[in-house]
């Protein structure tokens, strides 16, 4: 008899052992056909123990963006000029990785909390003086889903389509927002 409950308590812990490896494969990636089928069970079972931490930080798509902007000053004739610059400059034109690296991450963290009118804004401004608008474009590498970018290549470079997307505009000359 004690045998048989050993047997019985080594099939039941490989069982939850199979089914814990099964979660912890499909739930962090909810593009993937896997996470459709088994939404109701190991997807639940996952989000319930908090199995859930999706990998979509890191991969396929990482959300490195460069911050681009154009500045429109008027010329002599009254007409409006574009001129293009990027922040952080290219990591030759910074003083050192660190620097370049400090800025990125700067970047992305008023992107991500979508404060940069308020924050990186003013300071673009003073950058420019004669600015009378900027445009704000985010522009990188867009990741198709993971069954797709099977069908697209090998390569990262092949996968995917870099863009430049417009995110909003900053008026140079608007007076800030009062606080009551």
């Amino acid at each position: 008899m004690k045998l048989k409950h050993q047997r019985l308590l080594k099939v039941l812990l490989s069982a939850f052992a199979c089914w814990q490896i099964l979660t912890v494969f499909i739930c962090p990636n909810p593009d993937s056909i896997l996470f459709r089928y088994f939404r109701g069970s190991v997807v639940t079972y996952g989000n319930f123990f908090g199995l859930n931490t999706t990998w979509r930080f890191f991969s396929p798509d990482p959300n490195v963006r460069l911050f681009e902007y154009d500045t429109y000053t008027r010329d002599a004739d009254g007409k409006l000029r574009g001129e293009s610059f990027r922040y952080p400059n290219t990591l030759v034109e910074e003083p050192s990785r660190e620097i370049f690296n400090r800025k990125m991450n700067n970047e992305m963290y008023l992107i991500a909390r979508n404060i940069l009118d308020k924050t990186l804004g003013p300071l673009i401004c003073r950058w420019h003086p004669k600015a009378e608008t900027i445009a704000v474009y985010l522009k990188g590498r867009v990741f198709p889903s993971l069954e797709k970018s099977i069908l697209e290549g090998k390569r990262v470079a092949d996968i995917g389509e870099v863009r430049r997307d417009f995110w909003m505009d900053i008026n140079c000359h608007e007076p800030p927002d009062e606080q009551p």
